[in-house]
């Protein structure tokens, strides 16, 4: 099954399909999909990030400061100049960009860490489930 038939399937965007086979540790090699194989930082890294975050939510809590973010384009001015925001996204490669990251730096913006080849669904990736 290929990932343009899997989005026609469920009627959504093809690179929706492309980046959670991605994040749930899946390569395209020779026009299959195998599992991603992950090295040991990586796995040490996941655990990082994840003791951090739970550390973090003990002493304070923020989830209910996060914003993340989706393909839909959505303008919500008052949010921009907002301070205190915690913001969540995966590592696809326009979230990662210098252009990005130097804007959320700008904005005062607390960027959660989100591991590499992590099948964790990104907040913004529950719209898949609707």
């Amino acid at each position: 099954v290929s990932y343009q038939e899997i989005a026609n399937a469920l009627r959504i965007n093809h690179m929706t399909v492309w980046n959670h086979l991605k994040k749930a540790g899946y390569a395209k090699k020779l026009d299959v999909w195998v599992s991603h194989e992950l090295t040991q930082r990586n796995l040490i890294d996941r655990i990082s990030i994840s003791e951090t975050l739970l550390k973090r939510n003990e002493i304070d809590p923020f989830l209910k400061q996060i914003i993340t973010g989706d393909e839909k384009w959505e303008k919500r001015p008052e949010l921009i100049n907002r301070k205190g925001v915690v913001f969540h996204h995966d590592n696809a490669r326009p979230h990662i960009s210098l252009m990005t990251r130097q804007k959320l730096r700008e904005l005062g913006w607390e960027v959660l860490m989100h591991p590499p080849y992590s099948p964790d669904l990104a907040l913004s990736d529950y719209h898949l489930f609707r």
